[in-house]
């Protein structure tokens, strides 16, 4: 979970161990705008049980690059209804 301008919102990893790195999935407000559909970003994994999210490090995921990769969705609860204006942004070219 995390906190922004009063709201609390929170995002649901790929984690495969405890100790493992997390993988997010996530879309935003900028999806389709000014950024790709969605975007990957990594996460070391918790420390004291907090996780840092550096929203600078968001990727676009190969299928924003080629029609002839093949994405996963974010799961529901990572479409954040707030705009992440940080990390990569729409590449210019994106297939669709």
């Amino acid at each position: 979970m995390f906190r922004r301008d009063g709201e609390t919102y929170e995002l649901i990893p790929v984690q495969e161990g405890p100790t493992e790195p997390l993988f997010f999935i996530m879309g935003d407000s900028t999806s389709d705008a000014s950024t790709y559909h969605m975007r990957f970003l990594d996460a070391d994994a918790p420390k004291d049980g907090k996780v840092v999210l550096d929203f600078n490090q968001a990727e676009n995921p190969p299928c924003a690059f080629t029609s002839f990769a093949t994405c996963p969705l974010p799961p529901k609860g990572n479409r954040l209804p707030l705009a992440i204006t940080a990390g990569e942004k729409r590449y210019r070219g994106s297939p669709d």
